[in-house]
């Protein structure tokens, strides 16, 4: 049964795909990507293989995708939605570094992002172990957001 209901399955996702090859391009700055089948998943010899890395068919039918990624401008245009808009936002900083610390990160921030709440931030220099954990639970208690 498995097999004949993957078979109908990849029969059907041809179809679609020699559909979708009938469809042209909304503009130059789209590029088709062909559609295809390929296996997803580890085999079980695989080292360190886990429990949900199953081997299966995945067939994806062909599309067409921006050139380019979409702007902001472009993105107000299509849905006319701000998507950095965070005013009433809580805007919560952290920064893991090697020395570096935030700079001018949060004067950025704030800059870019005024009607938005800015928590203060927390910068570690982190260089393995346990006590990043530790770090951030502290300091979300000390937010408020734990």
């Amino acid at each position: 049964m498995k097999k004949c209901l993957s078979s109908i399955l990849l029969a059907v996702g041809t179809i679609v795909m020699a559909h979708a090859l009938t469809y042209s391009a909304p503009n130059s700055d789209f590029v088709l990507i062909k559609g295809g089948s390929f296996t997803m998943g580890s085999p079980e010899s695989e080292d360190w293989r886990s429990n949900d890395e199953m081997q299966h068919s995945v067939t994806i039918a062909p599309f067409y995708m921006a050139r380019f990624e979409v702007t902001q401008k472009e993105w107000r245009e299509i849905t006319g939605k701000n998507p950095s808009n965070f005013s009433g936002k809580t805007i919560m900083p952290f920064c893991s570094h090697g020395g570096g610390r935030f700079g001018q990160s949060l004067t950025a921030i704030a800059k870019l992002a005024p009607k938005a709440r800015l928590t203060e931030g927390l910068s570690v220099h982190y260089s393995g172990g346990n006590s990043l954990k530790k770090d951030v639970e502290k300091w979300l208690k000390k937010t408020g957001a734990r």
